[in-house]
């Protein structure tokens, strides 16, 4: 048993190194919004604290506009790349682990046939009481809306001496870096959830019943999960694991 485990903990290990480059591809496409949006804003307010209220009513409300045109570009992009990188990652780790354990039983248990639909089902289904969909939404949209009201209430302002190119670029970059690293970590804790997904139906597959905890022990490592490391588990309670955001925990059999 100890070969299966080790090539399950294999699978899991080159699993993270693959999100690790995933979220360094979602990182740039923020950053290639977030050069688009100081560009189009900058441009847009230049010498906007030496004009009338009403000139600048008008700007806020071009700035508005823009910030929801890129919100809904980088909230499609979200939701394309996401759904695409999960679900490649379920038939990859679920082909992968079928072989680890048909290799291992020497038995012909068939593999399943999941087609898209029902995979996609698996990745739309609420987690924490959230869809996938609805955190990319909230949480992107939350941002935007920080920044439109951060950059609204300096440009109506009356300080003559305010640098809004300063203003603009330091509330875009501060509030992208937040974004990113929330949206970054959803990818995080998906991937472990998708992982999950597919190591349950592997295991049924192969009518597998008793399973043991196994924690990544890092700084993402919560108190509870690494004091479940090691532990015996039922089938049953497969889907404790992801127990929080960015668990990485995984299963391996008893």
């Amino acid at each position: 048993m100890n070969s299966v485990n080790n090539s399950i903990r294999s699978l899991k290990e080159q699993q993270i190194k693959v999100t690790e480059e995933k979220k360094k591809q979602l990182e740039k496409k923020f950053n290639e919004v977030l050069f688009i949006l100081i560009g189009l804003l900058t441009t847009l307010s230049r010498n906007s604290n030496t004009l009338s209220k009403y000139k600048q009513f008008r700007i806020i409300k071009d700035i508005e506009r823009e910030l929801v045109k890129h919100r809904k570009i980088l909230v499609d992009y979200q939701k394309e790349f996401l759904y695409e990188t999960l679900r490649n990652n379920f038939n990859e780790n679920y082909n992968e682990l079928y072989m680890i354990l048909k290799t291992f039983y020497g038995n012909d248990i068939k593999k399943s046939t999941i087609i898209e639909d029902v995979i996609n089902k698996i990745i739309s289904s609420k987690f924490f009481d959230k869809t996938l969909d609805k955190r990319i939404v909230d949480n992107t949209t939350l941002t935007f809306n920080k920044i439109n009201k951060e950059l609204s209430n300096k440009l109506v302002s009356d300080n003559e001496n305010t640098n809004i190119t300063t203003v603009i670029i330091g509330a875009l970059n501060t509030n992208f870096d937040s974004l990113t690293k929330t949206q970054k970590r959803l990818l995080d804790t998906e991937d472990t959830r998708l992982f999950n997904e597919a190591q349950k139906k592997v295991f049924r597959d192969f009518g597998i019943e008793n399973l043991i905890w196994c924690s990544v022990l890092c700084e993402n490592t919560c108190s509870e999960c690494a004091n479940n490391d090691g532990q015996p588990f039922s089938i049953e309670d497969i889907d404790m694991i992801p127990l929080h955001s960015r668990c990485n925990c995984y299963w391996e059999i008893v």
